[in-house]
């Protein structure tokens, strides 16, 4: 199910990125100046950095680990040195918006005792079941520990001042973790709901985009109903590699038109953080509808009914 992003566009042939690839020296003092940046974990083909890019945002390199056109070297989160370089650089507060696309291959809703790969977790267990295989306890343990890299992520951003997203289908099991749901009450973080085949995706794939800014609600676009959708059961050939892969799998990609939707919205937040609320801070409901006129006094029927309030509330102690 979509937990990742791309699209068929060429990324830019230039890149504000620094460093050019995490292989390299990363130099926070060098990065203060270019920054803040946009960052994706778990970025698949990387299409929302690249849309971000094509916005004139700054991003640092897109997290994999497997090489695409966006993703010059394959990183692993799960190398704890690694980790610390891109905790090191959060931490910095370079990181204006992170982005992550969780893997949920053992969270997803769509594993069932159908022949295919059997279930992992459950609403019961999302940690993972009891009694499962060597191997598939070892899925699970890895699941988790990009769940915790997630949410540590994700905190950190937010506590110094920046926004996050997690994306995951709608039914993901990794929304009814403990870790999870925490951290959206810690953030109080918005779930945003969509349908990908209303960008263009050709299956339904509904889809969650846990978020601390409303900003990015123009996702929240469900199926208009008017086209077919591929079913996502059964296996498919890969096109790059010509092996078989299962369907869910093959549809992990995000529709180019929720990429560019996505870094739009991204991009006003880089620009002006608080655009969105200009609205509110202008205070720019006519007058005619306000109570009273802004700096004016409370009028005195406003006056003798606060009083009023006040002596009833105290007259009934």
């Amino acid at each position: 199910m979509g937990c990742r992003s791309g699209s068929t566009l060429r990324p830019a042939t230039s890149s504000p990125c620094s460093p050019k690839n995490w292989s390299d020296p990363v130099d926070l003092a060098a990065l203060q100046v270019e920054g803040p940046f946009f960052l994706e974990l778990f970025a698949g083909k990387a299409g929302i950095s690249e849309a971000v890019l094509l916005q004139g945002v700054p991003i640092l390199p897109p997290v994999d680990i497997v090489i695409s056109d966006m993703v010059a070297a394959p990183v692993d989160i799960v190398d704890w040195k690694f980790w610390n370089k891109i905790l090191s650089v959060v931490m910095a507060g370079l990181v204006f918006f992170l982005h992550c696309g969780t893997p949920c291959n053992t969270f997803t809703s769509a594993r069932k005792n159908d022949g295919g790969p059997p279930p992992l977790r459950s609403a019961l267990e999302p940690m993972g079941l009891q009694d499962l295989s060597v191997d598939n306890w070892a899925l699970v343990f890895l699941g988790n520990i990009f769940l915790l890299r997630t949410a540590e992520a994700c905190r950190l951003v937010f506590d110094l001042g920046g926004n996050f997203s997690i994306a995951n289908p709608l039914l993901s099991l990794m929304w009814q973790t403990t870790v999870m749901q925490q951290l959206i009450s810690e953030t109080r973080a918005l779930a945003l709901d969509f349908d990908q085949c209303a960008f263009g995706a050709p299956s339904v794939k509904p889809t969650r985009l846990v978020c601390s800014t409303d900003l990015l609600d123009d996702v929240c676009v469900r199926c208009p109903g008017d086209h077919y959708h591929v079913q996502l059961k059964g296996k498919v050939r890969d096109p790059r590699t010509g092996k078989l892969i299962f369907r869910t799998k093959a549809a992990q990609i995000y529709p180019w038109a929720l990429c560019a939707t996505l870094a739009m919205d991204i991009s006003m937040l880089y620009r002006d953080a608080l655009a969105h609320l200009r609205p509110s801070f202008g205070l720019t409901t006519p007058a005619a509808d306000r109570k009273r006129e802004l700096g004016s006094s409370p009028s005195r029927h406003c006056l003798e009914s606060s009083v009023g309030w006040l002596s009833a509330k105290a007259g009934g102690r």
